[in-house]
């Protein structure tokens, strides 16, 4: 019974080492099959470099470069200027600087300015005439106005127009008082009438700024300009406070004198005419003749029986 259980266990065994057999058999051609495609892939690999060294061995040597054909260039050619093109002209101002003194008029300056800007930098950027304009403020006025630069410096504008009225502001419309209000308290009647006087008077004081002073203050500009015939017309009568009624009481003054003015020299034409009339009739000489009339300050005739 033992000999038939190994009979039988033989054949098994057998079977089994068939069985791993093929499979090392399998095992084998498999990497026998990965192992040829790589053979297979580094034969490509060598063929690839072989066509390469190939390659690189017909391309000419770099000691002994082939000189390129190169085209020659055409330059344009550019034009010379004629008298009838000139070139353009340098963006300048031909204008002196300015300092900021108050005691220059900058009213000229600022003409002269604007007349550059318009006939040299007419094509140049506002920038440019910005800061051509600005380059020629220089001690007081360049700090005056370096708030202003700043300002525009921060918005980007570069606006030629309004630092030119900002100029005007700060130094032309202040000039322009200072040299009115000397004009004022300079101002005389001399021979002209009140009315002449007093409209020449009040368009000066517009312009002088003295519209916010006192009546007072006003009437002692006015009296100081008086003729003095006048003057002395008004000095028994009292003065008012208030301007309007002190301009009323001095031209009723001035209408007065004027009327007798005209009344006296009316009288001595027709007195003197008379004499002289008898004189040439009758040959006479009356007290009339000399030493009648008598003169003001002003020149004004009165009879002698007035005095």
């Amino acid at each position: 019974m033992d000999n038939h259980a190994d009979t039988s266990r033989a054949p098994s065994e057998g079977l089994n080492q068939a069985e791993s057999i093929q499979q090392m058999l399998l095992l084998l051609r498999a990497q026998q099959v990965e192992q040829q495609s790589i053979r297979e892939q580094q034969r490509a690999t060598q063929e690839q470099l072989a066509a390469l060294a190939s390659m690189l061995s017909r391309q000419p040597s770099p000691a002994t470069p082939a000189s390129p054909t190169i085209p020659s260039l055409q330059v344009p050619r550019i034009p010379t200027p004629t008298t009838t093109d000139p070139p353009r002209r340098a963006p300048k101002l031909e204008v002196p600087q300015f300092d900021g003194d108050t005691q220059k008029d900058i009213s000229v300056w600022l003409n002269q300015i604007q007349a550059q800007l318009m006939v040299n930098m007419s094509e140049c950027s506002p920038q440019q005439m910005y800061a051509a304009v600005m380059g020629k403020l220089v001690d007081k006025a360049a700090s005056r106005m370096d708030a202003f630069n700043s300002q525009q410096m921060r918005a980007g504008t570069w606006n030629v127009d309004a630092l030119l009225s900002e100029l005007d502001r700060v130094y032309k419309i202040p000039q322009k008082k200072e040299k009115a209000l000397r004009r004022l308290q300079n101002l005389k009647q001399g021979t002209r009438s009140f009315r002449t006087y007093l409209s020449d008077w009040e368009t000066t004081a517009v312009s002088a700024g003295t519209i916010g002073w006192e009546d007072s203050a006003k009437i002692l500009m006015i009296e100081n300009g008086l003729s003095s015939d006048l003057h002395h017309a008004l000095l028994p009568i009292e003065r008012p406070a208030d301007l309007a009624s002190y301009i009323r009481l001095v031209h009723g003054t001035a209408d007065r004198m004027e009327a007798h003015r005209r009344y006296n020299t009316t009288t001595m034409a027709t007195t003197i005419t008379g004499n002289s009339h008898n004189r040439r009739t009758n040959g006479w000489r009356g007290e009339n003749s000399e030493n009648t009339y008598h003169s003001d300050r002003s020149g004004t005739l009165y009879p002698r029986h007035e005095v």
